[in-house]
């Protein structure tokens, strides 16, 4: 405006910014609280004090930041989801014994607790923690748990032991060489672990319930190892030079060795396995190559 006065004009320009106040933590928790609220589903009636209680919380994508005092009210939730937040830690999760299946999936989460044990999660099943930033992973609080998630995340140290019910484990995308308490788990039929840092597999050899493995764009390079009971191996991508010995597999259905560096043994390989399980029609043997002329091949 041509009619402004210059010096007021600067005057106003340099004007302080007035300070914006930030949220008190009681400001956090009910902000927080009203979003769950509005989220709790599936109430039964709970004889003990004569009244209702939730099972089940979908709180995902809420923004939340914290949980600390926004639960203690619901004891009884079965079926937590907290998916797609900015949840940095699980804070105010410990006292829900309860619960049958947590999401925690894509949060900032860097560390667990060091509180959790397994009168925290007696009861637990399933527990995603996939798409987090955890550097390391101790799990060894949930003696009922089955499925685990902890793909995507940063992991370089990762132990499962005292997880006597674990059924399926998808570490993909990881940093992790080698898994502690791995033996223990005596039900641990499925493994997911492709793009981590194993160079061998004797984590896995001599596993009395492990069916499917698949590791993926690992540096593995040691070829001995026996897996007794494998169907489905997938060594895709990996720095494989040698093929295993085929007794140490008996059970395999499905093999795939595409894109390994073996390349002279290829064609003796592929006779080898038609050789060892032709007899056996019950079978439906499956070996991926990719053959010297850049063409996957199926045998």
């Amino acid at each position: 405006n041509e009619n402004e006065n210059p010096d007021e004009q600067k005057e106003q320009e340099t004007e302080a910014i007035p300070e914006i106040p930030q949220p008190t933590l009681e400001a956090v928790i009910e902000a927080n609280g009203e979003k769950i609220k509005d989220s709790l589903s599936l109430f039964v009636r709970d004889h003990n004090v004569n009244s209702y209680a939730f099972l089940r919380l979908s709180c995902a994508e809420k923004e939340l930041i914290g949980l600390s005092g926004c639960l203690s009210g619901f004891k009884h939730l079965k079926f937590v989801d907290l998916s797609k937040n900015n949840l940095t830690n699980l804070e105010g999760l410990s006292s829900m014994e309860s619960i049958v299946k947590l999401n925690v999936s894509e949060n900032s989460i860097t560390a667990l607790p060091n509180e959790l044990n397994d009168t925290c999660f007696r009861f637990l099943e399933e527990l995603d923690l996939s798409k987090n930033k955890l550097k390391s992973a101790k799990i060894t609080f949930a003696p009922a748990l089955k499925r685990l998630n902890v793909s995507f995340n940063e992991i370089s140290i990762l132990e499962v032991e005292d997880l006597p019910k674990l059924e399926f484990l998808d570490l993909r995308k990881n940093a992790v060489s080698s898994i502690s308490g791995l033996q223990n788990l005596i039900w641990l039929s499925q493994i997911y672990a492709a793009e981590n840092k194993f160079t061998s597999l004797r984590d896995f050899s001599h596993h009395r319930s492990l069916k499917t493995l698949h590791l993926r764009a690992n540096p593995i390079t040691d070829s001995n190892f026996d897996l007794p009971v494998v169907e489905y191996l997938n060594l895709r991508q990996t720095s494989l030079t040698h093929p295993p010995s085929i007794d140490k597999i008996p059970m395999i259905r499905s093999i795939n060795f595409i894109d390994c560096k073996i390349e002279a043994e290829k064609e003796e390989l592929t006779k080898t396995f038609i050789k060892n399980w032709i007899l056996n029609q019950d079978l439906e043997i499956r070996l991926l190559i990719r053959t010297l002329d850049g063409q996957n091949q199926q045998n």
